[in-house]
C-alpha cells in the first residue's frame, strides 16, 4: 500500500511489483492516470492529503522515509490507528529510528515472514 504517485512511493511500488506483489496505490486525486506505472490497483479518492489516513488504515505497518507534510501525517495516523511505525534515516519524537529499510523491516517484523 502506498500513495501511488512518484518518488519513494514509486520506488516502493516497483520493489513490490518486482517481487510479484500486488500494489495498492491510494491516490489523492480523481485521476487514475496519476498513478505510477508499478501500481496494480489504483484507488482514486479526491481527498488530497486526507487520503493518507486510508494509506495507513490499509497497511500492516508504516515505514517512513524523509519527506514532507504527507510523511508526518502518515506517522500521526499510524499513532492514531495503532499501526507499528518506523522512521528510516530521520528521527521523529516517539517513533523508532533505523538507518536502512532492512533494519526497519527487522524491527517491525522480528520473525521471518512466511514464504510467498
Amino acid at each position: 500500500v502506498c500513495g501511488g504517485r512518484r518518488g519513494v512511493m514509486e520506488a516502493a511500488a516497483k520493489g513490490c511489483s518486482r517481487a510479484r506483489g500486488a500494489v495498492l496505490g491510494i491516490l489523492p486525486s480523481v485521476d487514475p492516470s496519476e498513478a505510477n506505472p508499478w501500481i496494480t490497483l489504483p484507488v482514486v479518492t479526491g481527498l488530497g492529503h486526507l487520503r493518507n489516513a486510508l494509506v495507513v488504515l490499509n497497511a500492516d505497518a508504516v515505514l517512513a522515509l524523509p519527506g514532507g507534510p504527507g510523511t508526518l501525517t502518515e506517522l500521526s495516523f499510524a499513532r492514531l490507528y495503532r499501526r507499528p511505525a518506523v522512521t528510516v534515516g530521520f528521527s521523529e519524537t516517539g517513533f523508532p529510528r533505523c538507518d536502512t529499510p532492512e533494519d526497519a523491516l527487522d524491527m517491525i517484523w522480528p520473525q521471518p515472514l512466511p514464504p510467498q
